[in-house]
């Protein structure tokens, strides 16, 4: 999954491009039926969702019912929890403990678990990944144990690709103010 990673954001595409390609892959070789990235703006006040994927119809109706929740600010619903705890949080269908604000709409999609990985880089959280597991496919695998490892990778290649995205917009913008 890491190679696959480092391969994709390495490939000549747009940073949303790049994201968008790395959450499916995740939820197919996991077999997720869902995979989002919530990213923090650049003044750290607010964390967006920036990309998602699926390929379950019944989640893809899940978005067009949550529409409301693109934005979140710090300990606000799950991606604000684990953007302020800086820790790996789960939910789980049934469960009302008011951490996972689209909790009704995801198990109407029949989504049973929820797990939010925290993204970091230099030890600070710059994005959460939520993958979900429904109850009509089977997940190959979980990130469990690596979770929080996968975490510090998947930040250090979201970063380096802004970066990339960034720099290749000011050579793009000023190729005559820059000199060489």
């Amino acid at each position: 999954l890491l190679a696959s990673v480092s391969k994709i954001f390495n490939e000549d595409l747009s940073f949303h491009g790049s994201l968008k390609k790395v959450l499916k892959t995740v939820a197919e070789t996991g077999n997720y039926s869902l995979a989002e990235c919530w990213l923090a703006d650049a003044d750290k006040q607010f964390m967006n969702l920036a990309s998602w994927f699926t390929a379950d119809e019944q989640v893809k109706e899940f978005y067009s019912h949550t529409e409301y929740f693109r934005k979140v600010s710090r300990g606000e619903g799950l991606p604000g929890k684990v953007w302020q705890s800086g820790e790996v949080l789960h939910w789980s269908a049934g469960v009302d403990d008011g951490i996972f604000v689209r909790a009704k709409p995801a198990e109407k999609a029949g989504l049973e678990k929820i797990s939010a990985v925290p993204l970091f880089y230099n030890n600070e959280v710059i994005g959460v990944m939520l993958l979900g597991f429904s109850a009509r496919v089977k997940s190959r695998f979980t990130l469990a144990g690596n979770a929080s490892e996968f975490g510090k990778y998947l930040g250090v290649e979201i970063k380096r690709k802004q970066i990339e995205q960034e720099l290749g917009q000011i050579f793009n913008v000023a190729p005559d103010v820059i000199c060489i």
